[in-house]
């Protein structure tokens, strides 16, 4: 389990300190016990044991002491990591756990964090508190100024662990991205038709989503043309002195934020190139024919390591969903959207490509399945969207998850929410 994080090598010698992480701990070992021997019960974590584990930690989360200790916040990611062993059950809270964990470590702020056990067990929650901030569609605290040197600290790391650093602080910064686009949503209610006429233009409607064909990896967001052509834009009847945007407030509002998710794709595009770097000198990752008979995917990536694996697919799923984001933002029928499309479907394929390493480590290593494989789905062709929610439901089966199965509608929705639409989920705070 010391893949989860090296904080958890710590957990042993904390136990007899704290009855919250006393029982969490009991719950993890229980459920990880009951998979490694594949056990054939109805759930894979006792239920005593775990209601016993949740009352435990709402008394120390009312204790004032106990509350805000980090003991007590480690209970509640152990907790986090019990649900994500048993899979998407019925009534599985795993974001719940994480969202909640994501609350504490506010709370507690981030001076508590100057201690490595506790900035471990920031480092490891950093990804789920950015899922679930994408979900709520609201900014996320790590990137605040008082927490960022601390979340983001690359002090004494290697150079992987750097770059999968700078990953999580670009990551961190999609939801404020969804945050705004969801405000300018609300603010101008997307009432498009009208740009046209403010601007004398035939673009359409801006807003058109076009996310549903999809990235090259070597695309350069500074290609880009759309952004000079909407600077040079001047509205019917409205003097040389003020530009369209100006005249515009809808076109203003969607310029600045294409000018901020053109600046993300710039940083990830130069991340890229140490990523790729990686890739192609072979010290990462070899590429070899896949085993599976009758795979649409003729050849899989082996990586040295799981940590390099879920790095990589994680970074290939932030840049499919900034590609998405562009696409909503540009002008329909630009040329930059085709490109992006491009791109995205290679993407996705680099993404299939690490099935057989995800499989082999299964379910730790494939906990990455979940986001990865989610985000490249609809940029596959047919046959291999049908290989991998057959994967995706492989993985339920050897976790004895019955009471909820993958499909293209679960896929479709799943996918929608980390691409910031639809309606804000919300979930239980501390």
């Amino acid at each position: 389990m010391s893949v989860f994080g090296p904080f958890i090598r710590e957990v042993p010698s904390r136990i007899g300190h704290n009855a919250a992480l006393d029982a969490a701990v009991a719950v993890l070992v229980n459920a990880h016990t009951s998979l490694i021997h594949k056990k054939m019960s109805n759930e894979i974590v006792s239920p005593e044991l775990y209601i016993r584990a949740i009352k435990t930690l709402q008394t120390s989360l009312e204790d004032p002491q106990q509350g805000l200790s980090t003991n007590t916040l480690c209970a509640s990611v152990l907790l986090g990591l019990v649900e994500a062993l048993a899979g998407p059950r019925e009534g599985n809270r795993y974001l719940a756990h994480v969202g909640g964990a994501g609350r504490l470590m506010e709370l507690q702020g981030p001076e508590q964090y100057q201690d490595p056990f506790a900035k471990e067990i920031l480092r490891f929650n950093r990804g789920g508190i950015i899922v679930t901030s994408i979900y709520e569609r609201k900014p996320c605290f790590l990137l605040s100024p008082e927490w960022r040197n601390i979340a983001f600290d690359k002090t004494g790391l290697s150079f992987d662990d750097c770059l999968h650093t700078d990953l999580m602080q670009y990551m961190a910064e999609l939801p404020e991205i969804f945050h705004k686009m969801k405000e300018l949503s609300n603010r101008f209610d997307f009432a498009l038709p009208s740009i046209d006429d403010a601007l004398g233009t035939s673009l359409g409607e801006l807003n058109s989503d076009l996310s549903d064909t999809c990235p090259s990896l070597d695309f350069s967001p500074n290609s880009f043309d759309s952004l000079d052509f909407f600077n040079s834009l001047q509205p019917v009847d409205t003097p040389p002195s003020i530009s369209a945007a100006e005249a515009c407030p809808q076109a203003s509002a969607r310029l600045v934020l294409l000018h901020k998710v053109q600046d993300l794709k710039d940083a990830l595009c130069a991340l890229g190139t140490h990523m790729d770097a990686k890739l192609a000198q072979g010290t990462t990752v070899c590429e070899l024919p896949t085993i599976e008979e009758n795979s649409p995917i003729h050849s899989s990536y082996h990586f040295n390591n799981w940590r390099d694996m879920t790095a990589y697919n994680c970074f290939w799923a932030v840049l499919i969903l900034t590609n998405k984001i562009l696409m909503r933002l540009l002008p329909p029928f630009d040329p930059a959207i085709y490109d992006l499309q491009s791109e995205c479907r290679s993407i996705a394929l680099q993404i299939c490509r690490t099935w057989e390493d995800a499989w082999a480590t299964k379910p730790i290593g494939a906990f990455h399945t979940g986001l990865s494989f989610v985000v490249a789905y609809e940029y596959c062709a047919p046959d291999v969207q049908d290989w991998i929610i057959r994967g995706l439901n492989s993985l339920l089966d050897y976790q004895m998850v019955d009471a909820f199965r993958w499909s293209e509608d679960v896929v479709a929705m799943m996918s929608s929410k980390l691409a910031g639409e639809g309606p804000d989920l919300v979930f239980s705070n501390v």
